[in-house]
C-alpha cells in the first residue's frame, strides 16, 4: 500500500453507496456533494490509489437497486446518473450555479477521452449545462446569462459539426437560450433568436433528430418579436406567423399574436396613430380566434372594446364585432348574456342599433322572449329614434 493511503479510508464500495444514495435522494445539496465526491475519487486515481477507482465505482453500482422500479442498472447508466445527478442540482433555477456545471460538464469529456465512455455527456446534459448558464443565482437572469448560453449553443453545435462530440442539445435546450432572450430587452435579442431558429432549421433539415422548432419555439419567438423595441420586429412577427404550418401553430402561440395586436395598438395610442380602423382590426381579430385562444381573446376584445370607447369614437360595426367576439368566446350563456346586455346599453346610448348590430345581437340571443327578458326588448318591434340616430 502506497504512502498516505490509510487502511480505514473510504474505498470504491463505500464511495459507491454514497453516491448510489445520493442519486436516489436528491436536494438542494446534493450536486455539490456529488461534485466534491467525485473530485476526491479522482484525486485519490490520480494518485495511484489501490482502492478507490472510477471504473469500480461503476461496476459495484450496477448490482445497486437505483429505484423501486429497477433492480438492475448498468454501470453506464449509473455513471451518467451520477453527473445527470449533478447538472440537474446546479442548474436549478433557484440555486443554479453556472460554473460548478460548467466544470461538471468539462470532467465528463476529460473522463471520456481518457477512455472512461462510462461517462460520455448525453443530450440530457447538454441541455442541462444549458439551463444551468441561464439561471446562475449569482446574478439576475438577463443580458449577460442570454450571451453565455447563446455562446455555449454555438460552440456545441461547431463541435458537433466537426466531429468533435458525438451528440447536441435538443429542442429542449434551444427553447432554453430562446427564453432566456425572450426575457431581456437587448437589441440583439431579435438577431440572436433568428440565428437560433436558423440552426434549427438547418440541422433538422440535415437529420439531426429532436433539433426541429416545434410549437414551443414558435410561441418564445413570437413574444420576444413582441417584446422587441425594431421598428421592423411587428413586420417580422407577422411574417414568421403567416409562414407557420397550420398543424404546427398552438394556444399559445395564437395567443401571443393576439397579445402582439393588442401591444401594437396601445404603442399607437401613446403615439395618437389610431383610428377606428385600429380598434375594428383587433376586435376583429379577437372574434374569429378559435376555441383554445377564447379566453385570451375574449379578455383583449372587451380591454380593446373599453379603449376604443375613450380614445376614438366606435361606430356600428365596431358594437357589432365586439357582440361577435362576445358571442363566439365566452365561456357559458350566463357570460355571454351579460357581455351582449352591457353592449345593448352602449350601442342604444350611442345610437349605433343597425342593422349589423341586429344581427350580432339576434344571432347571440336567438329567441324574442329571451330578448325581452334580458334586453327590454324583441329587436323585432319599433326602435326608439335616438338609438339609431347616428346610423
Amino acid at each position: 500500500m502506497k504512502a498516505g493511503h490509510s487502511i480505514s479510508a473510504p474505498d470504491t464500495i463505500s464511495y459507491s453507496q454514497v453516491l448510489a444514495s445520493l442519486v436516489r435522494s436528491m436536494d438542494k445539496h446534493t450536486s455539490k456533494q456529488i461534485v466534491e465526491i467525485v473530485d476526491k475519487i479522482q484525486l485519490l486515481e490520480e494518485n495511484g490509489s489501490p482502492v478507490v477507482q472510477l471504473d469500480n465505482i461503476g461496476e459495484i453500482c450496477s448490482n445497486i437497486s437505483m429505484s423501486p422500479q429497477s433492480n438492475f442498472i448498468s454501470k453506464h447508466h449509473f455513471l451518467c446518473s451520477v453527473f445527470e445527478t449533478a447538472l440537474r442540482g446546479l442548474s436549478d433555477k433557484l440555486y443554479g450555479e453556472r460554473d460548478l456545471a460548467d466544470g461538471m460538464l468539462g470532467r465528463m469529456f476529460r473522463l471520456q477521452k481518457s477512455g472512461h465512455d462510462e461517462v460520455k455527456p448525453n443530450q440530457t446534459c447538454l441541455n442541462l449545462v444549458l439551463k444551468a448558464q441561464c439561471s446562475n443565482r449569482n446574478r439576475p437572469r438577463g443580458e449577460m446569462a442570454a450571451f453565455d448560453a447563446q455562446r455555449y449553443i454555438l460552440q456545441f453545435v461547431d463541435q458537433y459539426e466537426k466531429g468533435e462530440i458525438e451528440v447536441l442539445p435538443t429542442r429542449v435546450g434551444f427553447n432554453t437560450v430562446l427564453t432566456c432572450w425572450g426575457e431581456t430587452s437587448h437589441w440583439k435579442g431579435v438577431q440572436k433568436a433568428e440565428e437560433l431558429y436558423r440552426i434549427m432549421q438547418r440541422l433538422s433539415s440535415k437529420g439531426v433528430e429532436n433539433v426541429s422548432p416545434d410549437q414551443v419555439t414558435n410561441s418564445l419567438m413570437l413574444s420576444i418579436y413582441s417584446k422587441a423595441e425594431k421598428k421592423n420586429a411587428k413586420n417580422k412577427a407577422v411574417k414568421f406567423f403567416n409562414e407557420i404550418n397550420n398543424n404546427d401553430l398552438d394556444t399559445t402561440t395564437c395567443n401571443c399574436m393576439l397579445t402582439r395586436a393588442h401591444h401594437l395598438l396601445e404603442e399607437m395610442e401613446k403615439q395618437r396613430m389610431t383610428d377606428i380602423i385600429s380598434y375594428n382590426t383587433v376586435l376583429n381579430a379577437c372574434a374569429f380566434s378559435n376555441e383554445d385562444t377564447s379566453e385570451k381573446a375574449l379578455s383583449l376584445a372587451l380591454q380593446t372594446y373599453r379603449e376604443l370607447l375613450v380614445f376614438a369614437n366606435p361606430n356600428e360595426t365596431s358594437f357589432a364585432l365586439a357582440m361577435k367576439a362576445c358571442t363566439n368566446l365566452s365561456r357559458n350563456r350566463t357570460e355571454k348574456e351579460s357581455h351582449l346586455k352591457m353592449l345593448f346599453n352602449d350601442v342604444c346610448e350611442r345610437g349605433f342599433l343597425g342593422k349589423k348590430v341586429v344581427k350580432e345581437l339576434t344571432y347571440g340571443v336567438p329567441t324574442a322572449e329571451k330578448r325581452k327578458e334580458l334586453l327590454g326588448h324583441t329587436l323585432t318591434d319599433h326602435f326608439e329614434t335616438s338609438w339609431k340616430r347616428n346610423i
